[in-house]
């Protein structure tokens, strides 16, 4: 399993590094981890979105000597961990560099740290999830606080209309929870209570996506929202089950949004604290 992890080097992908760890013990995966010193908006940049090294019409010196410094934290963090293959440094625009790197190699997933959002944050910025999440199809692992108390990954919670076939790149996922023996609970939730053959169609729905994505050992949950945001119940059901990793594949709003300017798997990136993976 290839993995592109996204660091800034802060303390929540300390324990990203961690969680990544732990993944490994039990199904091996390479990581390449990626740092990018964000360069000046009026610097001209190459097609993979680094810089143009010999720019003579700006003073790089400074960008330059961030980037060997923060080369070397990149570097003892490879030496620290033997899953990383590569540490790369860049200099330029986060974003443009990232595509490129995807269309250049193969990953299961992107890995990233993250914050909660406020309420102004919402309203006045994307969030540097958020802008990774429109690259590309490849599903991103977030984390926002630490996980060291889950000694594995033994609950993993399912979200999806249940509507559609099978997610890109979900094989992984299969994969993962295979490795660990993981419990799966998949979650449908809905806006009013369905009739007693609307159910059936669901149960049957969730059956056949379970089947058609290897998933075993798994228990299916109907939600009614009666009212509630769909972020309020997956964060209910987190709590209540217990859950280790929270999947968000194929899911739409139901209710009306208090943040209007968000979907909703955006406003389960930004807010849901869990560790989370969103196709």
């Amino acid at each position: 399993m290839k993995i592109l992890f996204l660091t800034k080097f802060s303390e929540v992908e300390h324990y990203l590094f961690h969680f990544t760890k732990k993944i490994h013990a039990a199904l091996p995966v390479e990581v390449d981890i990626l740092h990018v010193v964000n360069a000046y908006p009026q610097i001209p940049l190459k097609h993979d979105g680094t810089i143009i090294d010999q720019c003579v019409d700006y003073d790089l010196s400074e960008l330059n000597n961030l980037k060997l410094k923060e080369s070397l934290i990149a570097n003892e963090i490879k030496n620290e961990y033997s899953f990383i293959q590569s540490a790369m440094v860049e200099i330029g625009n986060l974003e443009r560099i990232v595509k490129h790197k995807l269309s250049n190699a193969t990953y299961d997933f992107i890995f990233m740290g993250a914050h909660q959002t406020s309420l102004i944050e919402d309203i006045t910025h994307e969030t540097t999830i958020e802008r990774i999440m429109e690259l590309s199809d490849t599903p991103v692992l977030s984390l926002k606080c630490d996980q060291s108390h889950n000694s594995g990954i033994d609950k993993i919670g399912i979200f999806d209309d249940f509507n559609l076939s099978k997610p890109n790149n979900f094989i992984a996922l299969s994969k993962l929870a295979n490795a660990f023996g993981s419990e799966i609970h998949l979650f449908k939730l809905s806006n009013k209570k369905s009739s007693g053959e609307e159910e059936m169609l669901e149960l049957e729905a969730m059956k056949n996506f379970a089947a058609e994505n290897d998933l075993k050992n798994f228990q299916i949950h109907l939600l009614p929202l009666n009212g509630n945001s769909e972020e309020g119940m997956i964060t209910e059901n987190i709590i209540k089950e217990n859950l280790n990793l929270i999947a968000i594949t194929e899911l739409h709003r139901k209710t009306f949004s208090w943040i209007l300017s968000k979907n909703l798997k955006t406003s389960i990136a930004d807010h849901i604290l869990a560790p989370l993976l969103i196709y």
